[in-house]
């Protein structure tokens, strides 16, 4: 728990002085392309949804939409306007409702 908590500090640190790779990443596995998170990097229920994908074992990529303007793109055509927007599959989440991800990946 330490660890995981360590890295995505180490993350949110480094992430911002890391050029184009910090417009997305990857947590990799069989189902990595099945669950989107659109965040930002401030956003403190952003963080704490990372934390139930890494805490849950759940595979998942993350966009900045600060970042990344296809990301932002995306987001807005997911009918986003506020953060954090997790899509799995067709299902889009508004907001962090952990209860509707896990019932979403059911």
């Amino acid at each position: 728990m330490k660890t995981k908590i360590f890295l995505i500090v180490l993350l949110a640190v480094f992430l911002p002085f890391m050029g184009p790779v910090h417009k997305a990443w990857t947590v990799s596995g069989p189902s990595w392309h099945k669950v989107k998170l659109y965040m930002t990097s401030w956003c403190p229920y952003c963080q704490r949804m990372i934390q139930y994908f890494e805490d849950n074992n759940i595979d998942y990529v993350a966009y900045d939409i600060e970042k990344d303007k296809k990301a932002e793109n995306e987001f807005r055509n997911y009918g986003g306007t506020g953060i954090p927007l997790v899509v799995v599959g067709k299902t889009v989440i508004s907001g962090y409702d952990p209860e509707k991800v896990k019932a979403a990946l059911e």
